[in-house]
Parts: structure tokens; C-alpha cells; sequence
């Protein structure tokens, strides 16, 4: 992580919602209706007490300027503090990391490009690693006392009530802003105390601030948005936060100015490629290969009527770069982000796309609970209570004459206690039968003696694979010779997808049921295209693991082009679901507040033979 040596480090602190305690005269500075305010956005679980402590003022000062936490502090509500009640004369001296821009520093420090370069010229003609910067910020020196007001350009007069907008089913702030001609800063300053967009929400809106006129570009940076040009294979220097070289062709097609409801299709991806490693590490390489399938799935989708259109970048395990990213997506077309696996990195770029209406793909994360009060969270993996549920209710359902037998060895693992407890309660709710059976050692034919039902359905308490193998030895003579009905069956785990050899046919042998999130069956025809396809593109086929990573990616693809061509990127619309090589995915609202889940599972059955049958649940 960079190391900024700055002489008031909470500032940075404040501006990306960090938990050190700070004052207000330290967080970032933005204009607001002709005047520099500080800003501060309210992170989820804080208090009107906790937040004061936080920035050391009083409950009333808080109250003063922001009138709406009366009624309740909301997470992502965002703050406003005039600047020139603060302390003055704020300067920070920061020490040029090797990769940074001007434009990505700018961001970082909170002020324009413009103005690090005029209090900076030596850095007009680029940063080099090293070189000592500083910048006073806006409306904090001397001569901005008293006079804050008059710092604003005569060009950018104060917002004004320029009209009420009621807002409709599947609006976004983008889309608002980008109707009345404001930004969505503008439009978010001009109502601080709407943190969500709900149907019938009543928006002042401002009065449009005019374009300022572009400048030269001092750097690469400061010139035209990378996203407005072709696909960054044409890029001679990419950007070092960002993965402009792509693994195979993509889509090519300029970027709209607006979304539309056109079946066009703008995704955003942000993964540690790690590409400033020598060798990349393993996670690397699993991102890299999740990439590699999301490329197929758009090259197998691809259309000129409904073109797809992907920013990749590099998040280098690392939050600035994270920042630098959203910095890029400020004001473009994208509708979806899929994010990294690193819980900090998400929640950023989560907060980040509440308020614009951007939808948070999360694959890597499968326990965050972001989606139950973030509303552009969409939780991919199934959350383990309803997944637990599902399968006891389906497993009921589906063998309503089988009688259930909790298998549990003296002093071995029993990783899924929790699991058969819920199971064992649920039986007995629904007035079914079902036996517990402990013993020692090894299973044997006398400790089943007793057992007289003719259709069982055995379940263990441990999904180990040394406890699979202390009880198949038995359960298998129980069966005998009659495999090919349902009789006598096993229930088992996630984790036994990824057995092999004799743990594997004897599960086959006697037709074992597991669940879970996922599962690609090597002998499936359509696994099988998708397979021979990877490896013709990428000269290797994918690797080995649960769940395989360019599947995966292949299937998130897949589904994401297709709904965002139905629904325009707004997911209360209807939209098809899917049912991949591996994944599936169907999404519901968690609920008024909250985000997405998605609600697909799987059954899938070991028959003799080699036989699998994969069915959603």
C-alpha cells in the first residue's frame, strides 16, 4: 500500500470513511452552491454521538448545518460543513509514489488537476517518482477569510431551485442528473438528506453549473477519458492502475454519453490482476482466469445491434487504486461493477455506487452481508441460511417416505453440527422420523443392526473427507447388491464435489445427494464446449478447484449482458434468469432497503456408473 506522507494524514482518513478519530477542518472540500463546504459521508452502523466524537464537534453543530439528522443519521447520507468555519492555512506536502498521476492525486487530495498543477508547475509536464508536492487546499488559507463566497467563479453562480422532480420507478441519481443537465454531485449536494431513491421521492433540483473549458493536457491523464476511446489494446502506455491489455479481443465500441434503455451493455471490472508482479500469485491467476471466461461469454454474446462494452481494472490489492478506478468511472455509462475479493475494497466501491445508481456484482465475497441495507449490492452466492433451508425443505419434498439417520463417530469432526440440528428440528416440526446413531471407530454392519425402514436416507454430521471414508465401507454392504434405486441413499456436502478416485465411486455406487452453490460436470456437453473452447483461446485449459474460474466467469458474463440487455441496468425490471455450465443466477430484493440475492442452488445426485444429475433446487 502507499505510504503518504502527508503532515495532516486523517485527512485522506476522513475522505474514504476510515475510523480514526478527526475534525471537521479535515475532511475533503467540494463546492456547494458557490461555496467551498466540507463533506463527510456517513459510513453504516454510526450515531449522531459517534460521528460528533468523531470530528470533535457538537451534536448541535452537526444539526446546525445539516438540518435532516434530526430526523435519524442514514448510511451514505452525505454532510456538508462550511469550509471557512475551519481551521486555515491546511497544507499538505506528499512524497511522489512510484505509478501515481496527476489525475489520480488530484483525486486522492481532493482538489482538481488544474489547481495541483498551478500551486505545482514543476509537475506540468508529469509526476516523477520522488518528487515533493504541496497543496493548500480551497478556501483555508488567509485570503479566503471572510470571502468564501466570492472564491467560486462568476461562471458557476449557486445552485438554485430551479424545479421538484418526483422520481419514477428505475430512475437513478445518473439518470435524473443527466437529465436536467447537473452532475450528480450537484444533484446529491441539493438534497443531502436523500441517501436512497424510492419511487414518489421528491428531488430539488439545482440549477446547471456551465462546463468549464478544457485545457491542454499537461498529462495523459488529464486529457480525454480513457473510457471514451476504442478498447485499451490500442493504448501504446496504459495506465498502471488499469488492465488495458486484454487476455483475448473484446467488444470494441465507443462508449454512449448516457445509459439507455437500448440493450447496450457497460460493465465495469475491478480485480488484483497484480500485473506489476514478476510472477503473479495464485489469487492472481485466479482472477485472471475468471477474466479470461467473462471475455468468452462476451465474444459468444457479442452483437452490433447490443454491443458490451468492459473496463478492466487492476486493483493491485490495493484501496488507492481502488479510489483511482471509481475516480475513471466518475460520469460514464457503467451499470455494473463486478468487485474484488478484498471486504474493505468492496465496501468502498459499494458506497461509492449507492448513490449513482450502479449495481455492485459481488462473486468473491460469498458471507458479506453488504446486500441486506445496500441497495446496489448484489450478492451472487446464496447466503448459507437460505441455502440451508432450501435444501432441508427440498430434500423433505422430494423424499417424503425416507426416513432420515444422523450418522455421528465418538470424538470425530462434526464440522456441520449446526446444519443436522436445523435438520433434525425441521423433521420433527413436519412430524417425520429420524434416528441418531453414534459410533466408534469405523461404522460397522452391527451398529446398523437395528434399523429396519426400508427407505433411508443416512446423513452424517462432518463433511471430512476421513469421515466419509469411516462410514462407506458399511454403508455400502447395508446396500448390497441393489444400486439402481433409491432405497438406501447418503447426503453429503459442498466439499465432496471435489473427491476423486475410490471416494468417488463409491459415492456414485450409493447415490449419494449433495447440495451446493455451484457444480460443472466434466462429461456435461455444454461444460464440454465451453472447456474446448477456453483452451483454444487461451492455449491452457482451466485449472483445477470448486469453482472452476474461468466457468465462473464465463457464466457471470453470460447472465450479466443478457439481463442488462433487458433491463437498462435497473434490476426491479423483469429479468430473465440464467442456468450456466457451473452457476446459475436469480435475484431477488432482500428487501426495502437492502440489495439483491441470489437464490440459485443446486441438487445434484451420484448415480452409479458415473452418472450425475444436476437440478436447481
Amino acid at each position: 500500500m502507499k505510504r503518504l506522507k502527508l503532515v495532516i494524514v486523517a485527512l485522506i482518513a476522513v475522505a474514504f470513511g476510515m475510523a480514526a478519530q478527526q475534525g471537521v477542518e479535515q475532511l475533503p472540500v467540494t463546492e456547494v452552491g458557490g461555496r467551498l463546504m466540507h463533506y463527510y459521508e456517513v459510513q453504516p452502523k454510526e450515531t449522531l454521538y459517534s460521528l460528533s466524537h468523531k470530528l470533535g464537534v457538537g451534536q448541535e453543530y452537526i444539526e446546525q448545518h445539516n438540518p435532516s439528522v434530526r430526523d435519524g443519521l442514514r448510511a451514505f447520507m452525505t454532510l456538508y460543513f462550511p469550509a471557512a468555519e475551519c481551521a486555515e492555512g491546511r497544507t499538505i506536502t506528499h512524497i511522489v509514489e512510484k505509478k501515481e498521476t496527476i489525475y489520480g492525486l488530484s483525486k486522492l487530495l481532493g482538489v482538481s488537476p488544474e489547481m495541483l498543477i498551478e500551486q505545482n508547475p514543476q509537475i506540468a509536464d508529469g509526476l516523477r517518482a520522488g518528487q515533493t508536492i504541496t497543496v493548500t487546499l480551497p478556501g483555508t488559507g488567509p485570503a479566503a477569510q471572510g470571502s468564501v463566497v466570492e472564491t467560486a467563479p462568476k461562471t458557476a453562480p449557486a445552485p438554485a431551485k430551479t424545479g421538484v422532480h418526483r422520481v419514477e420507478r428505475g430512475e437513478t441519481f445518473y439518470s435524473i442528473a443527466h437529465n436536467y443537465g447537473v452532475t450528480v454531485t450537484q444533484l446529491a449536494a441539493a438534497n443531502p438528506e436523500v441517501g436512497v431513491l424510492k419511487e414518489g421521492t421528491e428531488l430539488i433540483i439545482p440549477e446547471p453549473k456551465p462546463a468549464e473549458p478544457q485545457k491542454p493536457a499537461a498529462t495523459a491523464d488529464s486529457s480525454a477519458k480513457p473510457e471514451s476511446k476504442p478498447e485499451p489494446k490500442a493504448e501504446p502506455k496504459p495506465e498502471p492502475d488499469v488492465a488495458q491489455t486484454p487476455v483475448a479481443p473484446v467488444e470494441k465500441t465507443e462508449t454512449p454519453e448516457v445509459k439507455k434503455a437500448d440493450g447496450s451493455v457497460s460493465i465495469a471490472v475491478m480485480l488484483p490482476f497484480m500485473l506489476g508482479q514478476k510472477e503473479p500469485d495464485k489469487s492472481a491467476l485466479r482472477h485472471t482466469e475468471f477474466y479470461k471466461g467473462l471475455l468468452m461469454a462476451v465474444d459468444t454474446l457479442k452483437s452490433r445491434e447490443n454491443p458490451t462494452r468492459l473496463r478492466v481494472f487492476d486493483t493491485a490489492n490495493s484501496s488507492d487504486s481502488v479510489r483511482a478506478a471509481l475516480s475513471r468511472l466518475e460520469n460514464t455509462d457503467v451499470q455494473v461493477i463486478i468487485a474484488p475479493d478484498d471486504q474493505a475494497q468492496f465496501e468502498l466501491i459499494a458506497a461509492w455506487a449507492r448513490p449513482r445508481g450502479i449495481e455492485v456484482f459481488n462473486t468473491f465475497l460469498p458471507r458479506d452481508d453488504t446486500y441486506k441495507y445496500n441497495g446496489s449490492v448484489m450478492q451472487s452466492n446464496i447466503p448459507i441460511e437460505m441455502l440451508n433451508d432450501d435444501v432441508i425443505g427440498a430434500m423433505q419434498r422430494r423424499y417424503p417416505d425416507h426416513t432420515f439417520v444422523f450418522l455421528t463417530r465418538d470424538g470425530g469432526n462434526s464440522d456441520k453440527s449446526d446444519f443436522v440440528d436445523s435438520f433434525r428440528s425441521a423433521l420433527a416440526s413436519n412430524g417425520r422420523k429420524s434416528v441418531d446413531i453414534t459410533f466408534s471407530g469405523k461404522l460397522g454392519e452391527a451398529d446398523l443392526a437395528a434399523l429396519t425402514d426400508q427407505q433411508i436416507i443416512f446423513v452424517p454430521v462432518s463433511s471430512r473427507q476421513d469421515e466419509l471414508k469411516a462410514i462407506l465401507p458399511a454403508l455400502i454392504a447395508k446396500k448390497g447388491t441393489d444400486s439402481v434405486n433409491d432405497n438406501l441413499m447418503l447426503f453429503g456436502y459442498p466439499e465432496w464435489t471435489v473427491f476423486r478416485g475410490e471416494t468417488a465411486k463409491q459415492m456414485h455406487d450409493l447415490g449419494t445427494v449433495i447440495y451446493s452453490r455451484f457444480y460443472a460436470d466434466s462429461d456435461d456437453l455444454d461444460f464440454k464446449r465451453v472447456n474446448q473452447s477456453f483452451e483454444h483461446w487461451f492455449d491452457a485449459g482451466m485449472a483445477a478447484g470448486l469453482p472452476r474460474q474461468g466457468a465462473l466467469g464465463f457464466d457471470v458474463g453470460c447472465y450479466l449482458i443478457n439481463a442488462l440487455r433487458h433491463n437498462g441496468g435497473d434490476f426491479s425490471q423483469p429479468t430473465p434468469a440464467y442456468s450456466g455450465v457451473q452457476s446459475g443466477f436469480e435475484f431477488e430484493r432482500a428487501s426495502d432497503e437492502g440489495g439483491w440475492v441470489n437464490s440459485v442452488a443446486y441438487i445434484v445426485i451420484y448415480r452409479p456408473m458415473g452418472i450425475i444429475e444436476k437440478t436447481e433446487l
